[in-house]
């Protein structure tokens, strides 16, 4: 199916065409969302177009690493309490790991995704 949407695109070649990268500029602004958005899509294209048990596998992989990465992150708490960087990494795989284990997205997300 996927290969039939490609076959309607045309591809334009000019190799005068330069594209800079500057990473990060826009995801800077909405912090860890941004990536809770994209690990949500990637379940949603595989969900969509590999089905329901590839999409479970891919949910049960990532709460495994959200959750190794949950008890990483809470011994960086206790070794170094006031670093915000590490707070916020815990934060965001805690959520993460909430999405992987209940399916249902935090309420920012679902906000902004119209779930």
């Amino acid at each position: 199916m996927l290969q039939d949407v490609a076959a309607w695109w045309r591809v334009y070649f000019y190799p005068g065409a330069q594209v800079v990268h500057v990473g990060g500029q826009s995801s800077d602004k909405f912090g860890s969302d941004i990536l809770f958005h994209l690990y949500l899509s990637r379940y949603r294209f595989i969900r969509k177009h590999r089905g329901t048990s590839a999409a479970s596998t891919m949910r049960a992989v990532i709460g495994l690493g959200a959750l190794i990465r949950v008890c990483v992150f809470s011994a960086g708490r206790i070794l170094r309490p006031a670093d915000p960087i590490t707070r916020h990494r815990f934060r965001f795989h805690y959520r993460l790991l909430g999405w992987a284990v209940s399916g249902v997205p935090p309420p920012v997300i679902q906000q902004a995704i119209g779930d």
